[in-house]
């Protein structure tokens, strides 16, 4: 059993919502860069992406929680994604949860 590999294929409004996404953050609208990737995670729960973008504005808006929640998700489904497994892992030692922090970095 090798490595199940679950990179698929983004439809266009989904691609479209991710970008929106991205230009949000960019510019430093962290609040509707929020709403969209929770928009784009509603449209397909199966995309790590836009999980690991909505957990990245999750951190920028100290809601540790939700942005766990959401980082553990894209990590989860891209199990061998080192830039989502560093941002949660992040997040984890950001929450105080050093020890699953290692873990996830593949340090401990």
């Amino acid at each position: 059993m090798g490595t199940m590999d679950n990179t698929r294929p983004t439809s266009p409004p989904l691609c479209q919502l991710l970008d929106a996404t991205r230009q949000a953050s960019a510019h430093g609208d962290h609040a509707q860069a929020g709403q969209l990737a929770v928009q784009a995670t509603q449209l397909d729960s199966y995309s790590a992406e836009a999980h690991h973008l909505a957990g990245l504005t999750y951190l920028e808006t100290r809601q540790l929680g939700r942005a766990l929640e959401h980082l553990n998700r894209a990590v989860a489904i891209e199990t061998e994604n080192a830039e989502y497994a560093t941002h949660f892992a992040r997040a984890l030692a950001a929450a105080g949860r050093c020890g699953h922090a290692l873990q996830v970095a593949n340090i401990g």
